[in-house]
């Protein structure tokens, strides 16, 4: 029986690992849900007050050696929390703050060499700019 009782004793063991694992992962998920939480309602809290307040970039934009932009206004505040299935519970996936930044000015930008257009173009449409050729 001595083999038998050590494969018992290895059973015993592996299964309270597992037991182990799971309940520390359930105490871990439920303590990422509760920050996530208090994320959340902090950042719609912010929101709602930046929103009111439109604060202004202090970050300056250099598109090349001439031109340049600044002092953009920061409007239309976003919080947005997505959630998922995990082990047969809704949790938070990811939280997310958004907002936009706006100048309302236009500005014209004229290149005469091709490989220069092709690089302010790239870096505008990163940007999320309208470009009109």
């Amino acid at each position: 029986m001595g083999f038998l009782d050590d494969l018992k004793r290895q059973a015993d063991a592996a299964k309270a690992m597992q037991t182990t694992d799971s309940g520390a992962l359930e105490r871990n998920a439920a303590l990422t849900e509760s920050a996530c939480n208090t994320v959340f309602k902090y950042l719609a809290s912010l929101v709602q007050q930046l929103n009111v307040l439109k604060p202004t970039s202090k970050i300056v934009y250099r598109l090349d050696k001439r031109h340049m932009i600044e002092k953009l206004q920061l409007t239309d505040f976003r919080a947005d929390a997505r959630r998922k299935r995990l082990r047969g519970a809704e949790v938070f996936d990811h939280v997310v703050f958004r907002y936009q930044m706006r100048s309302g000015q236009r500005l014209s930008i004229t290149k005469n060499f091709l490989p220069d257009i092709e690089l302010l173009e790239t870096r505008l449409r990163q940007s999320g700019a309208q470009i009109r050729n």
